[in-house]
C-alpha cells in the first residue's frame, strides 16, 4: 500500500470510528494522523480529537470521559463517568 492509500485509509477510519461514536466532526481539511480535529460529542461538549487517540481508544470528550469532573459536573452532563461522584 502506498503512502496516499495509507492517508486515505486513515482519514476514512477516523471519519467512520467518530460517527459510530456519535460524534459530529467540525468541517475540516485533513491534516494528517497527528493533527487536531474539532468535534462535538453526543452530549453536545465541543472537544478536539486526534485521529491516533481514536484509535487507541483514548482520544475522545475530556467532559464524559470523567477526565475533567468540574466540567461534567457544570455543565449538567448525564454520560456515566467512572469514580466517585
Amino acid at each position: 500500500m502506498n503512502n496516499q492509500s495509507r492517508t486515505a485509509a486513515a482519514h476514512n477510519r477516523f471519519k467512520v470510528s467518530v460517527a459510530a461514536a456519535g460524534y459530529e466532526l467540525a468541517p475540516f481539511e485533513w491534516r494528517g494522523t497527528k493533527a487536531v480535529y474539532e468535534a462535538t460529542c453526543p452530549e453536545g461538549h465541543a472537544t478536539s480529537l486526534r485521529p491516533n487517540d481514536v484509535q487507541q481508544g483514548k482520544g475522545f470528550c475530556r467532559i464524559c470521559a470523567g477526565r475533567d469532573p468540574g466540567a461534567h459536573r457544570r455543565r449538567g452532563c448525564s454520560a456515566t463517568r467512572p469514580g466517585p461522584a
